[in-house]
């Protein structure tokens, strides 16, 4: 069996930053690296959509299964902007992520992620 079960894989790359700061009371983004990862894409369903905020139910969204880990935006004393997601020429912004069932045969992380509207950072 592979690593998905059979489904049909693409490859991307994830985008991490590391934390960023505030200046004169605006968010500045860490610097990021990118990494290869394979993930397998799929339409959102049910409690995937339910998870968007109203406004990003609008928006393109894919649930992803990788072996890649991946996480969302860090808010707090040392923000950190979420993981980004490309494939191609696209841009995906993690919205949400799942826990890791450790147990589960196929080995993955899942998560949601909504495309990057143009001017968007």
């Amino acid at each position: 069996m592979s690593l998905f079960g059979g489904w049909k894989t693409i490859t991307g790359t994830r985008r991490r930053y590391s934390a960023g700061s505030y200046s004169a009371g605006v968010f500045v983004t860490g610097s990021s690296t990118d990494s290869a990862m394979t993930l397998s894409k799929h339409p959102p369903r049910g409690e995937a959509l339910q998870i968007l905020d109203e406004g990003q139910r609008s928006s393109e969204a894919w649930t992803v299964y990788t072996s890649t880990a991946l996480r969302t935006a860090i808010q707090g004393a040392t923000p950190t902007q979420g993981d980004e997601v490309v494939i191609g020429s696209t841009v995906y912004q993690v919205a949400h992520t799942w826990d890791r069932d450790d147990g589960d045969p196929l080995d993955h992380y899942k998560a949601l992620m909504i495309k990057r509207q143009e001017g968007e950072t």
